[in-house]
C-alpha cells in the first residue's frame, strides 16, 4: 500500500510543479489517495507526511526549521531514519549550514529514501540539480505521459487519424 501512496504523492507534486495544485487532476488524485491511506501505518503515514514536505523543497521555498543539528551528527547518524529526522531539523539559514544549498540537501534525501525504500521518491531527489531545471524535467514528464495517453487512444476514422485524449 505504501508503494501505491507514494506514486500518487508524486503525481501530486507534479501538479503542485505545473501550478495546478487546485485543478481537477490534483483533486482526483487526492481523492485516489485516500483509501490507500487509510491503510498505512502511523509510521508509514509519519514517513511519507516527512516526503511530502521535502518534496516542497524542490520548487519550493527554502524551509527555516528550529533545529539544533549539524554535519558531526549527520556523518555519525547511521540509521536512516535517523538521518531523515536530523535533516527534517536543520535550520538551512542559519549560517553552520550556508554551505548547504538544496543540490546538496537533495542528493542526502536521495540516499536517504533509497535505503528507506521510497524509491519514487528518491528519484525525484536523486533527479534535481535545480529548481528550473526540475521544472522542466517534471514537465516533459507530464508531457510524454500525456502524449501516451494520446497516442494510446487514436482511433482510424475514415482514412484519417481521430485524436482524442483519454478520459481522466
Amino acid at each position: 500500500m505504501i508503494e501505491t501512496y507514494e506514486r500518487l504523492l508524486v503525481r501530486l507534486h507534479e501538479q503542485f510543479v505545473l501550478d495546478n495544485p487546485d485543478g481537477k487532476e490534483a483533486d482526483r488524485i487526492r481523492e485516489e489517495m485516500d483509501d490507500p491511506w487509510s491503510r498505512l501505518t502511523d509510521e508509514e503515514r509519519d514517513l511519507l507526511n516527512h516526503a511530502s514536505g521535502n518534496l516542497y523543497l524542490l520548487h519550493g521555498t527554502w524551509r527555516s526549521v528550529k533545529g539544533e543539528v549539524n554535519e558531526g551528527d549527520l556523518a555519525r547518524a547511521t540509521d536512516p531514519l535517523e538521518k531523515l529526522r536530523l535533516l527534517c531539523r536543520i535550520d538551512f539559514n542559519h549560517p553552520l549550514w550556508e554551505s548547504w544549498d538544496r543540490r546538496r540537501l537533495a542528493r542526502e534525501l536521495a540516499q536517504v529514501y533509497e535505503a528507506i525504500g521510497l524509491k519514487l521518491v528518491a528519484k525525484e531527489f536523486a533527479s534535481f540539480r535545480s529548481v528550473p531545471q526540475y521544472e522542466r524535467l517534471v514537465r516533459a514528464r507530464v508531457r510524454r505521459k500525456l502524449a501516451g495517453d494520446v497516442k494510446k487512444s487514436c482511433t482510424p476514422a475514415g482514412g484519417g487519424v481521430f485524436l482524442r485524449r483519454k478520459p481522466v
